[in-house]
């Protein structure tokens, strides 16, 4: 995981250095590559120039079906179109050497993920995704709400992706009210290993009063996702004690119904912890503006 991400640093070192029109196309396509690295294992294996070859085509062709109704994304057009010419190019200008550099390895990336193990390219493709939106201010380090994975991973002294996300979950329990928490759970939604320890140190935020909200809520949802059964048994077992220990922090209870829309949407049943949220929303009318819909029409609470 570390090689992969000395390759990703080297990439976005070597894209903040291009060209505005280079550094936007990037931007662009990293949000599409985020998600298609997911499926990379379906293609041949040393064929990363053809893969990224094809994505590039796919998407301009996209674009251009878009802007038959649409104005507005003809740059788009132009951004596309210019990497595809420097990707099929051997021999590209000398405008476009720092692109077809920052393809090749962008490559190189792609053969390193190959790599990775399930969970840690579904962390390394939501990291990138959001990266992707700021990659000139990620770069320098203005956007606090993006750390640098790989700066941490060295802090912690991560010999694997499972002792990365203990130390990460454990780091965030002690800085709880850092603003980078919210994107860092959102990364590791569904990549947590199934471990006790794992297990604990989520319930020990969630269960803990002096935490932020928007730590024991990102951790509930982690715990809710990556620890389905156990997360059906809190519902059905400890919902009312839980609610009875934070009973006045609507936001918060507001927040742990709706992460109980997904258990119940996938079949669990759990229609005593309905009835505890019915009662509660009775006792605390106010609560109700900050449930979602589909939770309230889930719940049975309209």
């Amino acid at each position: 995981m570390r090689n992969v991400l000395t390759k990703l640093q080297e990439l976005i070192r070597q894209i903040v250095y291009l060209d505005e029109d280079a550094q936007e196309f990037f931007s662009l396509h990293f949000q599409g590559v985020s998600s298609e690295m997911r499926g990379l294992q379906r293609y041949p294996v040393g064929g990363e120039r053809a893969i990224l070859t094809s994505w590039i085509s796919r998407d301009l062709e996209w674009w251009r079906e878009v802007c038959q109704d649409r104005d507005d994304f003809e740059r788009h057009i132009t951004l596309y179109e210019r990497a595809y010419n420097v990707i099929e190019c051997t021999n590209p200008c000398p405008n476009d050497v720092g692109m077809a550099e920052s393809l090749r390895m962008l490559e190189e990336f792609l053969c390193a993920v190959r790599h990775l193990q399930r969970d840690e390219i579904e962390f390394l493709s939501s990291y990138l995704d959001d990266v992707s939106y700021d990659l000139i201010n990620f770069y320098h380090g203005k956007n606090k709400n993006l750390p640098n994975i790989a700066n941490l991973w060295d802090q912690f002294g991560s010999t694997s992706y499972s002792h990365f996300t203990h130390q990460l979950l454990s780091w965030m329990y002690e800085n709880d009210n850092d603003s980078s928490v919210p994107n860092l759970c959102g990364w590791l939604l569904g990549t947590l290993p199934k471990t006790e320890e794992v297990k604990q140190i989520l319930l020990k935020g969630i269960w803990n009063t002096q935490k932020s909200n928007q730590l024991r809520v990102r951790y509930f949802s982690c715990f809710s996702l990556d620890f389905e059964n156990e997360a059906v048994a809190f519902f059905s077992e400890k919902l009312e004690q839980f609610i009875q220990e934070n009973e006045n922090n609507e936001k918060l209870i507001a927040a742990v119904f709706d992460i109980m829309f997904w258990p119940v949407m996938s079949g669990a049943s759990l229609e005593n912890a309905k009835i505890i949220v019915i009662t509660y929303i009775n006792a605390h009318p106010d609560v109700i503006n900050h449930i979602f819909v589909s939770t309230k029409k889930c719940l049975g609470v309209v």
